[in-house]
């Protein structure tokens, strides 16, 4: 089974619980999860391949069921004529912080410090 279709397959499972129990507590579990495991992963990269998978994934379950929680929030509590503003801002804000921490570890990689530091100095 591909990757692509596990990932779709958390992300209808974070639709369903947000759904059910909230997108509060099931945005807060995803969170959760992810930050544990990021946390996690250079421990389980030092134990070798497997544990490193295994983080990965849990890390990326963590992700699959947060971001469906995020539209389930927006549904519930902006109004329809605010919905596909609101879900194109956070999809807008989504890429714009990615866009930064890339450009953020190519500078580190390349200059040796994060870019805050060279703005500032």
């Amino acid at each position: 089974m591909p990757i692509s279709v596990l990932a779709s397959c958390w992300q209808v499972l974070g639709g369903q619980l947000a759904d059910k129990y909230g997108g509060k507590r099931v945005l807060a579990s995803g969170v959760a999860l992810w930050s544990l495991f990021t946390l996690l992963t250079p421990q389980a990269a030092a134990m070798g391949t497997a544990p490193l998978l295994a983080a990965r994934v849990l890390l990326g379950v963590g992700e699959g069921i947060a971001f469906p929680a995020i539209h389930s929030m927006i549904a519930r509590n902006v109004p329809q004529v605010h919905l596909c503003l609101c879900a194109y801002v956070r999809v807008s804000v989504c890429v714009l912080l990615y866009e930064v921490s890339v450009k953020t570890e190519h500078h580190v990689q390349q200059f040796g410090k994060p870019l805050n530091c060279v703005c500032i100095s």
